[in-house]
């Protein structure tokens, strides 16, 4: 385990519970989000505080808290912040975009031509700078600016196969928050990938600040908590 260096940071969220808080990643969201609007009444919240002590194995962030010892996992993490970022821009004003040195073109089969064609709003919210070009085939000259993709073509022909399970009758917002947790996953931080202090104390300011910062878009647990209890008893000092 290797310690962030500079002095230790603690950081204050306000507090609705939290076993609420570290719940199941799968329980029903509207009570993760009543519990989340209590936790931002400032009337009902008490403070909690979180102080970073380490990271474990180049992937697990380590954090104090006065119930016991949280671990986020830094790749789930900053999926959820990017997932939420992103979402938020396409329901504002769309998400950024920035253009291919050369656009190009690509044919699909008929079925996924049909698809597109329905869905080409949507996908042009989202950042996919794309149009007709023909019987089957699709020019693409921009894409999302935080994408790092090398064959733009290929990527769309990937995008389709992801979304297409998504269903006809889909709607635009689920369609764009489908495509967004799928990329997501590809540009977000990854394990053994270091991260200087400032950028672990950022990861945990965005976090804490996500409207469900408890799992990431696929539904695994971004942290979960071992409380003192439960270190107690596997030490032996508690019955």
């Amino acid at each position: 385990m290797r310690t962030p260096q500079n002095a230790k940071s603690v950081f204050m969220i306000r507090k609705v519970s939290v076993r609420r808080l570290f719940a199941s990643p799968r329980q029903d969201p509207g009570s993760a989000n009543k519990a989340l609007a209590l936790q931002r009444d400032p009337r009902k919240a008490a403070q909690q505080q979180f102080e970073i002590i380490g990271v474990l194995s180049k992937l697990y962030v380590l954090m104090e808290s006065a119930d016991g010892l949280v671990l986020v996992d830094q790749h789930a993490a900053h999926e959820r912040i990017l997932f939420e970022e992103l979402r938020r821009r396409m329901e504002e004003q769309g998400v950024p975009t920035q253009k291919l040195l050369l656009p190009q073109t690509f044919d699909v089969p008929p079925r996924d031509a049909d698809w597109i064609e329905r869905n080409l709003s949507t996908l042009q919210r989202m950042g996919i700078g794309l149009e007709s070009f023909g019987p089957y085939n699709f020019k693409i000259d921009s894409l999302p600016s935080f994408l790092s993709v090398s064959d733009a073509a290929q990527f769309m022909r990937k995008v389709i196969d992801d979304l297409k399970g998504t269903g006809n009758s889909a709607s635009a917002m689920r369609l764009g928050e489908e495509m967004i947790a799928k990329t997501v996953c590809r540009h977000a931080v990854k394990a053994n990938d270091p991260l200087r202090y400032p950028e672990v104390e950022k990861l945990i300011r965005d976090l804490l600040d996500c409207d469900l910062p408890y799992c990431c878009p696929h539904g695994r647990p971004t942290m979960i908590q071992i409380s003192l209890a439960e270190l107690e008893k596997k030490f032996g000092r508690k019955l």
